[in-house]
């Protein structure tokens, strides 16, 4: 693509969201913006390319951190400008656009959870979604297809067989798509953690097929295909930076860390405490500091839980050698 294909590219996407944010789109308008995503890969890339930023606007918002994407550089950005103060309104008015001539039945929800909150919901079909703290994503069931846009947090998916209906997940640069299986997925703005505890699941590019991609997956559980790129089977832990673009597979010695969040639990196994305090702020209300740098090397093995954060650090206080601090808005880690 030209600079000046890129350029007409960026503004055509920036247009189409302004149009749907003044809420005034027609239904011409709507069945000609769908078309073009369906026709053109580019497009949609662009576009499912801008929700992420938009979801990564949101998630900075809650941190306070908004100013640090408000000001992007021209020269990669220029349309982001407005796309930014569109926040994650968008997301759901891209998701719900249907061709005015397209007549099916189609349920498309948002889910959300709190800093601190797990919720598992049931779809439709059997499959069940459970959501794991600050996790934010939209559903959409209809007759031919079951499709995910996970916007942030993490998520496991335990999904019911159903050949005629692949489930799909997008993330961004990649999506997952399964007939029928359970995976946990964890994105951050610049990762995507794909774990997957039982059956076949296909990390692909989203502007592969995703019909091809599911025939691959049925005639690969029949034995009658050769194992195709991206495929990730039951027991192995694929990990995507945004950034580099490189993806890491990997087979862990245990899956209990990316299923046993829903029962509250987390297990470390001889982690520095700075993994620890990371991980566990994804669930305190307060800020979790580390006062002294020593204590960032100390070394966690323990089954804490995520539920009871209070009783979880005063467990690691008589468990290791560090002190903890309630403050009114944050609660400090020293060494003892």
């Amino acid at each position: 693509m030209t600079l000046m294909e890129e350029k007409i590219l960026q503004e055509d996407v920036g247009y189409a969201l302004m149009r749907l944010y003044s809420g005034e789109l027609s239904e011409g308008e709507v069945a000609m913006i769908q078309q073009r995503s369906k026709a053109e890969p580019e497009f949609r890339h662009a576009y499912l390319g801008a929700l992420e930023e938009i979801a990564l606007v949101s998630s900075l918002e809650e941190k306070g951190q908004l100013s640090t994407i408000l000001a992007p550089p021209k020269k990669n950005f220029r349309w982001l400008a407005v796309a930014a103060s569109m926040m994650l309104a968008l997301a759901t008015t891209w998701f719900f656009m249907q061709p005015a001539e397209v007549q099916e039945y189609t349920d498309i929800k948002r889910y959300v959870s709190g800093v601190g909150e797990q919720r598992t919901i049931t779809l439709e079909d059997g499959s069940q979604v459970s959501l794991n703290t600050a996790t934010q994503l939209l559903i959409e069931m209809s007759d031919n297809q079951r499709r995910v846009i996970l916007e942030r947090g993490e998520a496991f998916f335990d999904v019911s067989e159903d050949p005629v209906r692949p489930f799909v997940v997008e993330l961004g640069q990649k999506q997952v798509t399964v007939l029928g299986t359970s995976f946990n997925i964890f994105k951050t703005p610049d990762a995507y953690q794909v774990a997957v505890v039982e059956g076949l699941v296909a990390l692909h590019d989203p502007m592969e097929p995703v019909d091809d991609v599911a025939v691959d997956l049925s005639n690969l559980k029949q034995g009658i295909a050769a194992p195709r790129k991206g495929l990730l089977r039951a027991g192995w832990l694929a990990s995507y930076s945004t950034d580099s673009k490189h993806l890491d597979v990997v087979q862990p010695e245990s899956m209990t860390r990316y299923s046993d969040w829903r029962k509250g639990w987390i297990q470390f196994d001889k982690e520095p405490m700075s993994d620890v305090v990371k991980e566990l702020n994804r669930y305190a209300a307060k800020k979790i500091l580390i006062e002294d740098k020593a204590v960032m090397d100390v070394n966690v093995t323990a089954l804490v839980s995520v539920t009871e954060l209070s009783a979880t650090l005063n467990g690691l206080e008589q468990l290791l050698p560090i002190k903890v601090t309630h403050h009114f808005d944050r609660v400090v880690i020293s060494e003892k």
